[in-house]
């Protein structure tokens, strides 16, 4: 899905867009695997106005299996989110808040999952990438996310959020930024699933950078044993390179 403004045109919502490229894996003996797609916002020497909030979702959910011994549910990678601000004149983008999500999470239990022997397969966060080149973006909350979550033993794996300026102007009062990764419980006697914390990068090398509250985490969450092992735990990097023009 792709959203954008060119050529001086501008596009309002009055109460809220929501753009989702979200997959669901199917249940059976089996799960399937689910993978979830691209959302492109893109404001191109155009305005993008909206009174409420955007919603922008690449988020998988693994299919649930019910036949005895498989897996207790399929990997689940999230997709990507890229938001762009580009340098031509007259882009904006103006919004109550703006929420880009691209997480990856599996089912370990469900009707008919208490017949499974084995750990779920892994949950994967995707990637969430911000760009300004130029223009003005404004928000009251601006919330990123591309954490994993394992179940019923199995990992979770953050995700790449990636935040770069060099040029324009951004303001919020609330930046939140997390590439988490959380395992799951154990099934009785097994071993935890692991968490291991993604990658998060802010480089700002130009134009200016605004927000009262600023938040990054690339952590794991290990998952917690029931009766059997606990989950191991892995923080990921956050990095952060500030140039000119933050506040």
């Amino acid at each position: 899905i792709t959203i954008q403004s060119l050529n001086s045109g501008t596009m309002n919502v009055d109460v809220a867009l929501t753009a989702d490229t979200s997959a669901l894996g199917g249940s059976g003996p089996i799960g399937g695997a689910a993978l979830g797609g691209t959302v492109n916002l893109i404001a191109d020497g155009g305005a993008l106005i909206f009174d409420g909030s955007a919603f922008l979702s690449a988020n998988a959910r693994g299919g649930i299996s019910t036949l005895a011994g498989s897996p207790g549910a399929a990997q689940a990678s999230g997709g990507r989110v890229n938001i762009r601000s580009t340098a031509t004149t007259g882009s904006q983008m103006a919004l109550v808040t703006l929420i880009a999500t691209a997480n990856g999470q599996t089912v370990g239990f469900g009707e008919g999952n208490v017949y499974t022997t084995e750990s779920a397969a892994n949950g994967q966060g995707g990637i969430v990438d911000m760009l300004m080149t130029g223009g003005l973006v404004s928000a009251d909350q601006i919330i990123l996310s591309a954490d994993g979550f394992g179940e019923a033993g199995s990992d979770g794996r953050g995700g790449t959020v990636t935040v770069r300026q060099t040029a324009g102007a951004l303001t919020t009062n609330q930046f939140n930024a997390t590439a988490n990764g959380t395992g799951g419980q154990s099934r009785v006697g097994g071993t935890a699933g692991g968490g291991y914390g993604g990658t998060l990068g802010i480089a700002l090398a130009g134009g200016t950078f605004g927000a009262s509250i600023l938040t990054g985490h690339a952590d794991g969450f290990g998952g917690g044993g029931n009766f059997g092992a606990g989950g191991f735990i892995l923080g990921g990097a956050v990095a952060h390179q500030l140039s000119t023009g933050f506040v």
